[in-house]
């Protein structure tokens, strides 16, 4: 049966993953929106009634509608989503339009926070490769590109610009999580500045931003709260070191 529909979820968190016999215990690896991992689920990851699994973490928005899309040539797939208490909240073995045994969740989030996803198979002990998409679109004005990050959980939107030096493109962004992720100009591997963003709300009213530079170029980096609009810049003059940033005050646009 196609599952196609919008489901109001609770903010999820890590659910409790029980280790394999023999294994280390299980960890939450990171997706963030867009991406697409390919991976094998194998009898060294974790277990429960004789199933193996992988837990995948992400950080949503509320208002945000999500798919997951899990689909195998290996294995029958099958994926979970745990509230924060551990409870199953929706699960779906064969949702993917195609007629094989894919499995697709669309639906919406009523609030954000992290989210966790089990990929795993309908029938037990079923090992072999898979691949996990997360597809989000958002309420808010950010659209993650090659030159755009977006942070705490997709409402800010992190652009930067910079004096080119001949023949480079302009600035480039990799997102590393929901909350970080780094800018860079002639290659990925050549890290300019990263980027963190953090829901400090229950703190002290603000969201977070926090910048690391690794340059002395003449860089600007514009952060906005696509809720509301509010943009800050931060520049550094060509020649000087970029300063490290810590700030907690300038977006007092909670929640």
């Amino acid at each position: 049966m196609r599952i196609s529909r919008s489901i109001s979820l609770l903010v999820l968190s890590l659910a409790l993953c029980i280790p394999a016999p023999g294994s280390a215990q299980c960890h939450a690896r990171t997706l963030v929106c867009g991406q697409t991992v390919t991976t094998p689920l194998s009898t060294s990851d974790c277990a429960a009634s004789g199933s193996f699994f992988d837990v995948w973490r992400f950080q949503g928005i509320a208002g945000q509608r999500v798919q997951i899309d899990l689909a195998s040539t290996a294995v029958n797939s099958l994926h979970k989503v745990y509230a924060p208490d551990g409870a199953l909240v929706v699960t779906d073995n064969d949702g993917a339009p195609a007629a094989n045994e894919d499995a697709r969740i669309i639906g919406t989030t009523n609030s954000g926070g992290d989210w966790t996803i089990h990929a795993t198979t309908a029938v037990a002990g079923q090992t072999g490769s898979y691949t996990l998409t997360l597809t989000c679109s958002s309420l808010t004005g950010c659209v993650q590109s090659n030159s755009t990050l977006c942070l705490a959980g997709g409402r800010f939107r992190v652009q930067s610009s910079g004096r080119l030096r001949r023949g480079e493109s302009p600035p480039k962004a990799t997102q590393l999580s929901g909350s970080s992720g780094y800018l860079w100009f002639s290659s990925a591997d050549n890290v300019e500045v990263a980027v963190k963003v953090l829901n400090g709300c229950g703190v002290n009213g603000r969201y977070w931003v926090y910048l690391g530079g690794l340059t002395d170029r003449a860089t600007s980096i514009a952060v906005t709260d696509t809720k509301t609009g509010t943009t800050k810049t931060y520049s550094n003059g060509l020649g000087g070191p970029f300063p490290t940033i810590q700030d907690t005050t300038t977006f007092a646009t909670c929640p």
